[in-house]
């Protein structure tokens, strides 16, 4: 879907490395817009570009072919202090060279609003505690952050980009190392994000919270082959089988307050039984 009020717009884009042994492609021919209030999530398997995409949204990457805009501005001529003004990154994971104190870590979320050499001021502690309290880990102020869990680093980036205030957020598996508890807290976080102007785009491999998010979805079948458009119309059960090769059924439960939900069972031909919810049904 592409509307010509979207801020951050993806157009026929190339993404990929420039080295010294040349060039080399990863996707082509990418176009999607991220409005503010959306959640685009991205899905395709292991290896298919997905962080080498948001790489290049971010501008860590240049943009190889066609071209990516920021109000309307090529991105490539932005600098990238200023995109991290406007756009957010959760990574997978993250590993500081020092044992720096999570409080740290999230205050560094205001680092592209600091200037040069100067130190958090009130107003960025306060910004920061605030974003520790949403991800509900403010006891976990003072820890070295090399001494907790990966389900707490995780909520700790995502309290650092939170603190960083920016207009989008780009997440790269922010469930990753999650009990199954705060998988579905970050993904009601996302979409009262959405739900306050933010427009985010986020990766997973899990169909469940494709459904949760709503909104809009781009599959990576290849480099060079996808499909974006509305999550009910895009994420179906073929959709599914041609992304990871096995076979789906995609089911609608309804909830006692007469909500229905989206679900995806996958079927382990071998062992006669189903995936649903993580659990074996027999």
């Amino acid at each position: 879907m592409t509307g010509d009020d979207a801020v951050l717009k993806i157009i026929n884009a190339e993404c990929g490395y420039r080295g010294r042994n040349g060039t080399r492609i990863v996707l082509e021919g990418v176009s999607m817009d991220i409005d503010h209030g959306i959640v685009m999530c991205v899905l395709g398997r292991n290896g298919a570009g997905k962080t080498t995409l948001f790489r290049t949204v971010l501008g860590v990457n240049p943009v190889l072919g066609g071209r990516i805009e920021l109000d309307g501005r090529n991105i490539a001529e932005i600098s990238r202090s200023e995109i991290a003004k406007r756009i957010a990154y959760v990574p997978q994971s993250h590993n500081p060279p020092f044992p720096f104190s999570v409080r740290e870590i999230v205050e560094m979320g205001r680092t592209a609003h600091m200037k040069l050499y100067s130190t958090p001021s009130k107003t960025d502690r306060e910004k920061s505690e605030r974003a520790m309290e949403m991800m509900g880990i403010e006891t976990l102020a003072d820890r070295p952050y090399t001494e907790i869990s990966g389900g707490e680093r995780q909520l700790v980036l995502i309290a650092r980009a939170l603190a960083q205030e920016s207009d989008y957020l780009i997440m790269d598996e922010p469930s990753a190392n999650l009990d199954y508890g705060n998988q579905v807290r970050v993904m009601e976080l996302v979409l009262s994000l959405a739900e306050a102007g933010k427009g985010i785009m986020l990766t997973t491999h899990y169909p469940d919270q494709v459904f949760m998010a709503g909104s809009m979805c781009t599959v990576i079948k290849s480099g060079s082959e996808f499909i974006t458009g509305r999550t009910e119309e895009i994420l179906t059960e073929k959709t599914l089988k041609d992304i990871y090769g096995i076979d789906t059924k995609i089911l609608r439960a309804e909830l006692p307050d007469g909500r229905s939900v989206m679900t995806a069972a996958a079927f382990m031909d071998k062992r006669k039984k189903t995936v649903l919810y993580g659990e074996f049904v027999e």
